[in-house]
């Protein structure tokens, strides 16, 4: 997809997220094709809709039906509101694509670097079990 992920580790002048709110910020510009005329107008209706989104996952944490049906709506409604940005409804859809892409490529990446860190991806295979006594000990 043309995007490098080595900066997500690195803390920038606002902390981890930062660095990784800056790729985001990128692959969506370039996945959407955004001109600078549409980012203006893109980044502050996202960034609302985002706020909508983590809303609705705080006040339903320990119902996810409920979550899921609350992301639906604010889709749905966002849809509407990207379609005015970019006068195209293909466009506003594939927001949400991207979104959702761009979700897949971290959960993987951060994956990736979990193996790699407790050894797992290595030549020798995974590490043992060290969440209790093993063989009978």
């Amino acid at each position: 997809m043309g995007i490098t992920l080595s900066t997500a580790q690195e803390p920038g002048p606002a902390g981890p997220g930062h660095s990784i709110e800056a790729i985001k910020i990128a692959y969506m510009t370039k996945q959407l094709g955004l001109s600078a005329e549409e980012a203006q107008r893109f980044w502050p209706v996202y960034n609302k809709y985002m706020d909508e989104v983590k809303r609705a996952r705080r006040e339903n944490r320990s119902d996810e039906l409920a979550f899921e049906e609350k992301v639906l709506n604010v889709r749905k409604q966002y849809r509407g509101e990207f379609g005015k940005v970019f006068n195209d409804e293909a466009r506003a859809n594939k927001v949400f694509q991207c979104d959702k892409n761009f979700g897949m490529m971290m959960r993987e990446e951060w994956q990736k670097r979990r193996q790699l860190r407790d050894g797992m991806g290595g030549p020798g295979g995974a590490r043992p079990f060290r969440g209790g006594k093993q063989g009978g000990n």
